[in-house]
């Protein structure tokens, strides 16, 4: 506490916002605890230990207000797919898709808002023929609004809880744009966003190759909506994909090329400090540029802290800064703590900044070539060993390369991000010659032929992991073990590091065995298709997959249950294994007995699930007692329209499950 009080700090905080998350905390009860807690603070403010623990216990309550205050919606009365018409106000654009552009959009107040939805914000799709819309820009539109849906598939990406942490609870699917209104006044930020849409227009039109855009875009623009899945898979097999994100190492570059152009500052009065102030400056400018995303603001925010030690001559204590910057971003938004970004950047550069520190002395003395090859070792592997918990929890792969493809690109990395630059300024001044456009997409061409070249042996990239939270906190353990055991060399560190692998080995060896306990049948949702698979303890058969289900659906399955056999089968083949039985009739599993398409009215008893794969039954259902399954072939006016007193539609109610 005494030498690390932010950290503290930033740790109860944290708990608070986990505890307002997940606990149902009522909110007063957060201001009363608050309120109590300090007071306690002033009365034990002579008396140190007491007041830390109240300090603690503050921070614990003012990170439970927060999120929940951040996080609170007014209750909303929206029935799924209402047609309405609006007027709405763009506020970010995202990631588009093959057939729709798609905006975080807030509704405006109108007299056609009868569900009195005005500021709320929603997720807003155009359709691609009607052309691309701008930040700021008004729309009167008429589509089809609705909630956004859960997922339907167990252990699938939740975009309705992404969402929820956006602020965004509802979506729009836009028909028709009936009226589109630019801002009457100067708006900097349509401005921006119609200034980056002409940029891109204009590297089309130049001949810029695909791959020179993406370089482009991504390392000026912050844009990386062209990067497609495969340009994304090769980053991650070589481990490198942050080298393209705007972040610490991005900002620390552009921060470099800063000091160097102000560099005659330093002949003017108090020019040292003058020259930090307007290189600070202009990365506060670039920040917003790129739209302030949260890794873009910490690094800013960090170097600002940093900075000013150097103006107000004190040195700075970097855990400090990184815990202070974290604080302040977390008390802003707390929902920036469930931010893949977030987390990897911090943790990320805690170990490497910790990794540094604690390797000083074995770092070499002489020889700028040693020296630069150890910190760009030290850095690589501090940095990815440390973040390794998070990209497996959150990506379920691990690349061999990153160490050789950080070697390789990273000492280019500064020159790529220079001259990425150089041709922005070039190409927005429209005095872009032919010979250098040419210049440019081999240079590109040639690291994109280099990439693939790095990544063609999929032998380096291991996919499909699974690690559960105690592998993944305890991995972080043996990583300072195994530090202190090689800087200390004593028996006592060797046995802490040992009995921390036994540790991470009995947690993944846990799951297996659960693993290994487990049957069940699953009807999952599968859009216009059927998708039914048995498990058997660590063997999954799969009927009715397409490819996009055996990826989206199947595999985070199988990576999350531990399943190391798939086998893929068409959905009408009949299979017998063990006590489980598949017709294209019905499915016998122990006791339960599923009717697939029955057409007799006379259902026998024994039938425990009629599940129906196509539209909907004639049947009269309303003395029937059987669960009706219907899955995503249906439709759902015709799920609707049909009655019956038990009824799964996997379109509404996610996918179907038994259990052993």
């Amino acid at each position: 506490m005494k030498y690390h009080p932010f950290a503290f700090w930033l740790f109860f905080f944290c708990l608070g916002i986990l505890a307002g998350n997940f606990l149902e905390i009522p909110i007063n009860w957060c201001i009363v605890g608050g309120a109590f807690s300090l007071s306690l603070l002033f009365f034990f403010r002579k008396q140190s230990r007491y007041f830390a623990y109240f300090t603690f216990l503050f921070c614990l309550f003012l990170g439970i207000y927060r999120i929940q205050k951040v996080n609170y919606k007014p209750p909303q009365n929206v029935n799924n797919y209402l047609k309405t018409t609006l007027q709405i106000k763009i506020i970010e654009s995202l990631k588009p898709s093959k057939k729709y552009y798609k905006y975080k959009a807030q509704i405006l107040p109108s007299q056609s808002d009868s569900l009195h939805l005005a500021q709320q914000s929603i997720l807003l799709y155009t359709p691609k023929p009607q052309g691309e819309k701008f930040e700021h820009q008004t729309l009167w539109l008429h589509g089809t609004l609705s909630n956004i849906s859960p997922p339907k598939n167990p252990h699938t990406f939740d975009y309705k809880q992404y969402m929820h942490r956006q602020g965004v609870e509802l979506q729009l699917f836009c028909d028709t744009i009936l009226l589109t209104n630019n801002p009457k006044k100067f708006d900097l930020k349509y401005q921006l966003s119609l200034f980056k849409s002409n940029f891109k227009e204009k590297l089309k039109q130049l001949e810029f190759s695909p791959i020179s855009r993406i370089f482009i875009q991504s390392l000026v623009l912050g844009d990386r909506n062209d990067f497609d899945a495969d340009f994304r898979q090769k980053l991650s097999a070589a481990g490198i994909s942050h080298l393209f994100a705007i972040s610490g190492l991005h900002v620390g570059i552009i921060y470099g090329f800063l000091f160097i152009i102000f560099y005659p500052v330093l002949f003017l009065p108090y020019g040292r400090n003058l020259r930090i102030i307007l290189s600070i400056t202009s990365i506060w400018i670039y920040t917003y540029f790129v739209g302030a995303t949260p890794s873009v603001v910490r690094a800013a925010f960090m170097l600002t802290m940093f900075s000013l030690s150097f103006i107000f001559q004190r040195r700075g204590n970097f855990y400090h800064i990184l815990a202070f910057t974290a604080l302040i971003l977390l008390f802003i938004n707390p929902n920036y703590l469930f931010d893949v970004g977030f987390q990897l950047s911090y943790c990320a550069v805690f170990f490497i900044v910790w990794a540094t520190k604690f390797f000083k002395p074995l770092r070499p003395e002489k020889g700028k070539f040693k020296i630069a090859l150890f910190d760009l070792i030290l850095v690589t592997l501090a940095a990815q060993l440390g973040v390794l918990p998070l990209s497996i929890a959150y990506f379920h792969q691990f690349s061999w390369l990153f160490l050789i493809g950080n070697l390789l690109f990273f000492p280019t990395s500064a020159i790529l991000v220079g001259f990425c630059f150089s041709l922005f300024f070039i190409v927005s001044l429209g005095i872009t010659p032919s010979f250098l456009v040419k210049f440019s997409n081999l240079i590109f061409g040639s690291f994109d032929s280099i990439l693939n070249l790095s990544v063609e042996n999929e032998a380096f990239l291991i996919q499909n992991i699974h690690w559960n939270l105690g592998q993944i906190l305890t991995w972080w353990g043996i990583i300072f073990a195994f530090a202190y055991a090689i800087k200390n060399r004593k028996i006592t560190h060797w046995n802490i590091l040992l009995t921390l692998i036994i540790i991470f080995l009995s947690f993944g060896y846990f799951d297996v065995f659960q693993a290994q306990n487990k049957k069940q049948f699953i009807i999952f949702h599968q859009q216009q298709g059927n998708l039914i698979a048995y498990r058997a303890g660590q063997n999954l058969w799969v009927f009715g997959a397409d490819s996009l289900s055996s990826i989206y659906t199947i595999q985070p399955f199988a990576t999350q249950e531990e399943i190391r056999k798939i086998e893929h089968h068409p959905f009408d083949k009949d299979l017998t294994i063990n006590d489980f039985k598949k017709s294209h009739r019905f499915i016998q599993w122990g006791e339960n007995i599923i009717l697939i398409n029955p057409q007799n009215p006379k259902i026998p008893t024994q039938a425990d699930f009629l599940y129906f794969t196509q539209g909907s039954p004639e049947l009269d259902a309303k003395n029937l007692n059987q669960l009706f399954i219907f899955d995503g072939a249906s439709k759902s006016w015709q799920v609707q329209k049909f009655e019956a007193k038990n009824k799964h539609f996997t379109a509404d109610d996610g996918f179907f499950m038994l259990e052993e």
